[in-house]
């Protein structure tokens, strides 16, 4: 238990933080170690391998770098050389870059020697021509050499050389230009001139363009207003005659442009003044783009060059394009076919040549240099995807050239010696990562176990801060502490201005270790407060949200849970239609359709559910409605009214099963005490009879009391067929009763039946009719049960068909069933119902003094029923009606 104790212990989660923390600072110090090593541009397997850099992908990538350069320079040589030689006294038109110096029909407008050019690009204005190539006219306002500066709450425009203007001040100039009653553009009229590089501008009517009078505007005054207006129509004067509709764009190639041509084409004139000239025909933009394109061509052939003459070229190439034509920097290939050349390096008689690979696109192989780490292989892909720039087949070799290997340019100098310097480090710095990583993920586990953990209990915690403060705050905390934390990493980075720390810089990876240390320290504990009040179930004990959702939750059910049906429909139809407006809204932001399409999803599926439940309430009530009371809805997935619905149905269920179970036991008690008290009765009842008998055998000559003698035969006779028949209908009722069941001719047993009842029908006066069909009516039932259904109808009919009637009887086949049907005449009025007549104790007139015990149809419907037959009772006025139907055999 000790143990358990010390790891749940203050000291011990301490412990685990500040080792979840050194975890972090090992991955940092790795990651930044690996990153030195491969700022040099060297990959992951090159340090594994521990490579020296002559041997890494990045080298190889500078040879091949260097050499796809000087083949794909070649075409352009060829147009812009004599013989190979450079001759800067050659001219070019720019207008037809692609002809070269060659071309015949040259424009002095546009035609520079390739000394102006070469000086071009070896100048500062270089730069400027950058910058217009890259605006391409669209947005040359952007680009315009002032700048917003804010001080003390005003605004101010600064030019390069830091002069400051007022906007306001340009603004009130610009109002002052614009004559603000012309219903038309305002259009201005310029006069630049190049000495005192300042312009005139002067806002012009139609009345108004005779006027000379103009008002002086210096050229960034001019930026300034076409910086903040949008385009300028204008009137440019050269001194000589005006040009109209020059747009914005068109004053800013032309005062920006000008300043970049520090040398002129042969016409003396610059391409602004040339365009100026050539309003209609000549695109202003369209000819400094093409002089920036013509610099850097010119430029970079005469380096290139100077390279190839020098042999400073770190890659040789040998290329033999789809016609068989061969390029190569290598002159001892020249003559060489591409096998030739290929063997020369796989022999090692190439000299001067260091690391190689060739590739035949037409057999699709090539080789590699072996021993040479990473650069050959690396030199095989880079001709691999210059094949993709490439049409046709072609035949590609890429070697080193040793000595330019050994005078590397600063830049790839730089990388070498950087990379030679940290590799001894790549293992140290991946044993650093990995270890880190794995530290940070285990001490963050522990700490995660060990969170509201207090001793050795189960006991589970969390800190008065985690426990009390909802866990809205503690986002808000949260938040609030990382936009604080990235403020200061924000505010710190704005201060580590380019060269104050080096890569390998001791205060950078100071500054980096702060920040993720921090970062990790701050995540860490967010992170286990949550978990703390997770684990301490206090999570959403007294959260914001919840509350709020709780007391909303609550009105809203209220209010529609007191509400009708209808009422509830309308207001679903109203929080539907509002959602439906919201998302409508919000489709304007984007959002809208995306909420539209989850809203009519959750109603679909809430539809959806709705109508499983109603459907399970449903077969619910069928199957109650069809007798089962066993059957109970389950309401373990329903809601609302469903679930009001089915606890109702559940609950009439219930009480229905009540009420039958007491009617039941109700009715098992009755049968019980007429069996008993049937039973109880049969023996006394058994000594009257045969005392009654007895006397009736003696010579008694009194006739009263003869009279006497007889009443109590008959009386006591009576009384035993009463008890015979309740103790028969109890049986009936309990099922204690078995039937012999087997086929019988019933046409024989109600020929028998009316022999037996003609006697008894005499007395009443009563005709029988009886009309049976000439075919055996064969049933399958038990003769004696059945001999008893039809001696109870008979008597029915004598005891209570009017006497001076027919009774009539008749049989016959119908859809394979045998029908017997009994009709008479009541004596009584039949003010009841078929259902009554058939229950117990139930005689046709309660003021009728028969001898009926008033269970005689409810036997021989019983009796017919268990021998799978139908009984049936019509009654139509005084016609009393009985039919039953067996089973044809």
């Amino acid at each position: 238990m000790n143990h358990k104790k010390i790891f749940g212990s203050l000291g011990t989660k301490v412990l685990v933080i500040v080792l979840t923390l050194c975890s972090a600072a090992a991955i940092v110090a790795g990651s930044y170690l690996a990153a030195l090593c491969l700022n040099s541009g060297a990959g992951m397997s090159d340090l594994m391998n521990r490579y020296s850099y002559n041997e890494t992908s990045a080298y190889g990538r500078k040879i091949a770098d260097s050499g796809l350069q000087a083949l794909r320079n070649d075409a352009v040589v060829d147009k812009l050389t004599v013989d190979g030689k450079f001759d800067g006294t050659q001219t070019l038109d720019i207008m037809h870059q692609d002809a070269g110096i060659s071309y015949e029909k040259k424009d002095p407008a546009t035609t520079y020697t390739l000394n102006d050019l070469k000086k071009l690009y070896e100048s500062d204005e270089r730069t400027a021509l950058d910058r217009l190539s890259y605006e391409d006219g669209s947005s040359w306002s952007e680009y315009i050499d002032l700048t917003e500066v804010y001080e003390n709450g005003d605004t101010y425009l600064k030019d390069e050389k830091g002069n400051v203007y007022e906007t306001f001040a340009l603004g009130e100039s610009l109002n002052n230009l614009a004559d603000a009653d012309l219903e038309i553009t305002p259009v201005y009229k310029i006069i630049f001139d190049q000495k005192q590089r300042s312009v005139k501008l002067h806002a012009l009517s139609n009345a108004e363009l005779g006027d000379t009078s103009l008002e002086e505007i210096t050229e960034t005054e001019l930026r300034a207003i076409l910086l903040l207006g949008d385009e300028v129509s204008a009137l440019i004067s050269d001194g000589n005659a005006d040009y109209t509709d020059y747009n914005g764009e068109f004053l800013y190639y032309y005062f920006a442009g000008a300043e970049c041509e520090s040398a002129l084409p042969q016409s003396k004139e610059t391409l602004a003044r040339y365009a100026l000239k050539n309003p209609g025909t000549v695109s202003i933009s369209e000819l400094y783009h093409k002089l920036t394109s013509a610099v850097y061509e010119v430029g970079q052939t005469a380096e290139l060059l100077a390279e190839k003459e020098n042999g400073q070229q770190l890659g040789y190439y040998y290329y033999v394009d789809s016609k068989g034509k061969v390029i190569t920097n290598y002159p001892a290939w020249s003559e060489l076919t591409y096998e030739e050349a290929r063997d020369q390096l796989i022999g090692q008689k190439a000299e001067n040549t260091g690391a190689y690979a060739a590739w035949d696109s037409q057999t699709w192989s090539g080789i590699e240099s072996e021993g040479t780490g990473n650069t050959g292989k690396e030199l095989l892909d880079q001709i691999k995807y210059f094949g993709e720039e490439t049409l046709g087949e072609y035949q590609l070799i890429l070697a080193e050239n040793k000595t330019a290997a050994e005078n590397l340019d600063y830049e790839i100098q730089q990388k070498k010696e950087t990379y030679n310097q940290y590799i001894a480090m790549a293992p140290a710095a991946l044993v650093l990562i990995i270890a880190g990583i794995a530290g940070v993920i285990v001490f963050f586990i522990i700490s995660i176990v060990q969170a509201g953990r207090k001793g050795p209990g189960k006991e589970r915690y969390a800190s008065t801060f985690a426990r009390c403060i909802p866990i809205e705050i503690l986002i808000i905390i949260d938040i609030v502490c990382w936009v604080i934390w990235a403020s200061v990493v924000a505010a710190v980075s704005s201060g580590l201005y380019p060269g104050t720390y080096t890569a390998a810089s001791a205060g950078m990876l100071v500054y980096f270790m702060a920040v993720v240390l921090s970062f990790t320290g701050l995540m860490q504990w967010e992170l286990l407060t949550i978990i703390c009040k997770g684990k301490a179930k206090s999570l959403l004990k007294n959260s914001l949200i919840q509350i709020a959702a709780t007391k909303l939750k609550q009105v809203i059910s209220n209010a529609y849970g007191t509400r009708k049906i209808t009422g509830k429909l309308v207001m679903c139809f109203c929080f539907f239609a509002a959602a439906n407006i919201i998302c409508l809204l919000l489709s304007f932001i984007g959002i809208g359709i995306p909420l539209f399409i989850l809203l009519w999803g959750a109603v679909l599926i809430f539809l959806m559910k709705q109508c499983v439940q109603r459907q399970k309430v449903k077969e619910g009530i069928h199957e109650i409605a069809g007798g089962n009371l066993n059957f109970q809805i389950p309401v373990e997935d329903l809601t609302g009214d469903n679930l009001e619905m089915a606890n109702d149905m559940n609950n009439v269920r219930e009480g229905m099963q009540n009420a039958i179970q007491e009617q039941m036991k109700s009715e098992r008690l009755r049968t019980d005490l007429i069996t008993n008290v049937s039973h109880d009765i049969k023996t006394p009842l058994t000594s009257i009879i045969n005392y009654v008998d007895i006397l009736k055998r003696e010579d008694i000559q009194d006739e009263k009391i003869r009279s006497y003698i007889e009443i109590l035969d008959r009386k006591s006779q009576r009384l035993k067929h009463l008890t015979e028949d309740l103790v028969e209908a109890s049986k009936i009722s309990s099922g204690n009763i078995n039937l012999n069941i087997d086929e019988i001719n019933l046409k024989q047993l109600l020929k028998q039946t009316n022999g037996e009842f003609e006697e008894k029908f005499a007395r009443k006066n009563l005709s029988l009719v009886c009309t049976l069909p000439e075919s055996q009516m064969l049933i399958r039932a038990d003769g004696r049960r059945m001999w008893r259904v039809i001696e109870n109808l008979y008597n029915n009919a004598a005891k209570y068909a009017m006497p001076n009637t027919r009774v009539y009887v008749d049989g016959e086949f119908k859809n394979g069933k045998v029908i017997v049907t009994i009709k008479n005449m009541s004596e009584y009025p039949l003010n009841f119902s078929a259902e009554e007549l058939m229950e117990r104790f139930v005689r046709g007139d309660v003021s009728r003094n028969t001898e009926g015990s008033g269970l005689g149809l409810e036997i021989a419907r019983n009796l017919t029923v268990m021998q799978k037959g139908s009984f049936d009772i019509y009654l139509d006025g005084d016609l009393f009606k009985v039919t039953i139907a067996f089973d044809a055999v």
